[in-house]
């Protein structure tokens, strides 16, 4: 029996493909580790882990549903999993834990390309509170909206390669559900098999995601990308969200930015 994919694109493959699931919520495993991916990109041995807690919360969802259990994870796989833990914690995020990796990729996706947009001017954006929203006024609340060049440098570094996805699902509140399902609770085993039976939504999902990636790849300047993108599926087609870009306030930050010297 299949123990099942647990990179990205082989995952993504996986997905979108009609084969027969070698056990029962396959898919839905398969979705739970990819979103662990989403939030960990370049932790292989916690998307390892993501997959096998996964997996053994489809088992409790059988066993809950009555029915039989038939799964490829070993004892010796889950005894190993539970004694040597590769995350402190739980899997989900809270929204502003990933407002960071977000922020900038917005930036990107609303900014004038008139205005040549860059990563430094992604920064300086941010730090200027160009994401604060309008009926925010305390000033203490607005602070939580700065994200310092520093950790900025740490997040695109961290999970520039997942960006894309991180975005399409938070920007788009229909698939936000996306970022909120975990591999370690049973009930998320059994939304993200009614989200993969949604085939047109999931791939609007991907397809929002790759417009996103192919527009950062245009703007991003060589040297400062310092990533290499996932490659989606042949048959993903990128999707225009169809944004709109920045206000009279968010362009007056824009005008206010001075390059380095």
């Amino acid at each position: 029996m299949s123990f099942g994919p647990t990179k990205p694109k082989e995952i993504l493959k996986f997905l979108l493909g009609n084969e027969r699931e070698p056990y029962p919520f396959a898919r839905a495993v398969s979705l739970l580790t990819f979103c662990t991916w989403m939030r960990w990109p370049n932790d292989p041995e916690v998307v390892q882990d993501a997959h096998i807690h996964a997996l053994a919360s489809s088992v409790i969802l059988q066993r809950d549903r009555g029915k039989s259990i038939k799964t490829p994870l070993s004892l010796e796989i889950l005894c190993d999993a539970l004694i040597h833990p590769r995350i402190t914690g739980l899997y989900h995020m809270e929204e502003p834990a990933l407002e960071p990796i977000t922020d900038i990729v917005s930036f990107f996706m609303f900014c004038p390309g008139a205005l040549k947009p860059s990563l430094l001017k992604a920064r300086h954006f941010i730090n200027a509170n160009g994401f604060v929203p309008e009926d925010l006024t305390d000033d203490a609340e607005k602070k939580k909206y700065r994200k310092g060049k520093t950790v900025s440098k740490a997040v695109w570094r961290e999970q520039a390669i997942s960006g894309p996805f991180l975005w399409a699902g938070q920007f788009f509140e229909e698939d936000y559900d996306l970022l909120e399902l975990t591999p370690d609770e049973p009930e998320s085993v059994f939304a993200a098999a009614q989200f993969l039976d949604e085939r047109t939504r999931f791939e609007r999902f991907l397809g929002v995601a790759l417009f996103c990636q192919n527009k950062l790849a245009r703007l991003l300047d060589p040297s400062a990308a310092e990533i290499r993108f996932l490659e989606f599926p042949k048959e993903i087609k990128p999707i225009d969200p169809e944004i709109g870009t920045f206000d009279e306030s968010q362009l007056k930050i824009m005008k206010g930015y001075r390059a380095p010297t």
